[in-house]
């Protein structure tokens, strides 16, 4: 994604789920992080929960039903 900056930025692919994205669109994303490996800044789509928040959701699921 062109942010206006002097390095791209790209939506994980763990936040699109079945979001539909064209070439031209706007889209409205939070930045997660910067991604030293890839030289990219890793962008969070609003109204998407981040990994970290998963995550740790998922373990309070899984301890509370044991």
């Amino acid at each position: 994604m062109d942010l206006g900056l002097p390095r791209d930025g790209l939506v994980d692919v763990l936040y699109i789920d079945d979001d539909n994205y064209q070439v031209g669109d706007r889209v409205s994303c939070y930045l997660d992080c910067f991604d030293e490996m890839k030289n990219k800044f890793i962008l969070r789509p609003s109204g998407q929960v981040p990994l970290a928040e998963r995550l740790r959701r998922a373990r309070e699921r899984r301890d509370h039903s044991s």
